[in-house]
């Protein structure tokens, strides 16, 4: 299980002690501040946020609504820490926990073990890097970048097919970028690879590939799903 934590430097040290007492769980990230709390999310994507509300550096509210943008079930991974008998000031259904002070080892990992078993991740973007060198197509640009990220979202949530502004804006805040920059990019992104690309490999590569059919940022974006049995219908 990847964790982690987000508190003062003195209490982070306590927390991932406790944590690391288990063999089966890993700290992937520690932060002291909103910006890295967030930051640091995103760049690892664990499988759960221990956040400390009792530290004034951290603003949980902010953090859980600037998280919610990439995740709507974002409190399912979260276990708040909180000062004694302020408990009952969050709502604990929408949260993976809430501890109150003194935080103890046996809390932690008490907490830690309620999570549910974190299914795999269906795809990776070691997976859709793959499929792109089978397009010879070139990883070094901003461009393959953002759409091996779009691929990665549309992966994990179908729903997105539906308006890819969506995805744009969600690439867009992740990259401090305005959505419009990711917009081009893409579709800069897949004009070259229609130029470019034999449509004999595009067929050997994407099984439900139609040569009739030009290729889109969505056109493409579901291509890649099937050729890894991803249902991508919206």
């Amino acid at each position: 299980m990847d964790i982690m934590i987000s508190s003062c430097k003195k209490d982070t040290e306590i927390y991932k002690s406790y944590a690391l007492s288990d063999s089966n769980i890993n700290v992937v990230g520690i932060a002291h501040t909103n910006d890295e709390t967030i930051q640091q999310f995103l760049e690892n994507n664990p499988d759960l946020l221990i956040l400390d509300t009792t530290v004034d550096s951290i603003n949980v509210l902010y953090v859980l609504s600037k998280l919610s943008i990439y995740s709507n079930n974002i409190g399912h991974k979260v276990i708040l820490i909180t000062e004694e008998r302020h408990a009952l000031l969050f709502d604990s259904t929408q949260l993976l926990g809430v501890l109150e002070k003194p935080i103890t080892q046996e809390k932690i990992l008490g907490a830690l073990y309620k999570i549910k078993p974190v299914q795999q991740k269906i795809l990776t973007p070691q997976d859709v890097k793959k499929l792109l060198l089978n397009l010879k197509i070139d990883l070094y640009s901003n461009g393959v970048h953002y759409l091996i990220e779009a691929i990665i979202m549309a992966a994990e949530n179908h729903r997105l097919l539906q308006n890819l502004q969506e995805i744009y804006e969600k690439i867009g805040l992740k990259h401090n970028l305005p959505y419009e920059k990711i917009k081009w990019s893409i579709r800069s992104t897949i004009d070259t690879i229609n130029k470019y690309t034999d449509a004999g490999l595009l067929s050997s590569v994407f099984k439900y590939y139609d040569e009739a059919r030009a290729l889109t940022p969505k056109y493409f974006i579901k291509l890649a799903l099937y050729s890894f049995d991803i249902d991508a219908d919206e």
